[in-house]
């Protein structure tokens, strides 16, 4: 396998030799993983539900709205599964006995760990227990991406100096410019949140260009359109 250096971290390319085929009763194959259409539906009637919820009306099979809907979906899903496998092979990918953990925790600490309470809130929402569980493994996988290439970020003093010098207006009050002692931890902290976005960025571009090469496949009519396809050149920088 080749590797594709991207800051302080590491992608593995070339992982598969040939475009994957999509099987019949799938919208999508990406890497090791096919999406199945009875996984879009049900992730099509868990948002629907959310919107209902919230107020809003779903859109009419059949209808453009439907269709824009339905391939929203399927790239979505597709992104999920590219992050899923990718943070496994960074090493920080999530396991059931993970999500079980959370879920208890959560369980605990907003239905004070009560099953039944938590149950009552699923129906409300319209989840199953297993979109519930998807929903956490996403949640989960993209804290431990995030947290993953944040912990090799650094930030030097002399950037920190250069950042004051240039906005010495944002650190000053009532004429009187604070020093850059006082404003450091603040300076630290507004250019590691630019970092972050930047390498997860950078991140996601080349994540998507791995898989995209070889490794995504859709089914016929399920390729979304290039302003939401994760494996357009404007998601792969490529």
């Amino acid at each position: 396998m080749a590797a594709l250096a991207c800051g302080s971290c590491v992608f593995l390319v070339g992982f598969r030799s040939s475009v994957p085929a999509v099987p019949a009763n799938a919208v999508a194959v990406v890497g090791h993983d096919v999406i199945t259409r009875d996984e879009l539906s049900a992730a099509m009637k868990a948002v629907e539900t959310l919107g209902v919820l919230e107020g809003e009306k779903p859109p009419k099979q059949g209808t453009s709205a439907y269709r824009s809907f339905e391939v929203q979906e399927v790239a979505d899903l597709v992104n999920q599964a590219m992050y899923e496998q990718e943070a496994a092979r960074m090493g920080v990918g999530v396991t059931p006995k993970v999500v079980a953990a959370s879920l208890a925790k959560i369980r605990k600490q907003k239905f004070s760990g009560s099953e039944k309470k938590m149950r009552a809130e699923m129906k409300i929402d319209g989840l199953s227990q297993a979109e519930l569980d998807r929903e956490e493994i996403v949640n989960l996988t993209e804290a431990n991406v995030e947290r993953e290439l944040d912990s090799k970020l650094t930030i030097t003093r002399r950037a920190e100096m250069a950042y004051y010098k240039a906005h010495e207006s944002s650190y000053t009050t009532n004429g009187k410019l604070a020093s850059f002692a006082d404003a450091r931890a603040a300076i630290e902290g507004t250019l590691l949140q630019m970092k972050e976005s930047a390498v997860l960025s950078a991140w996601e571009k080349h994540a998507a260009a791995s898989f995209c090469a070889a490794g995504v496949a859709y089914g016929t009519g399920f390729r979304p359109p290039p302003s939401d396809d994760p494996c357009s050149a404007r998601a792969t920088g490529r």
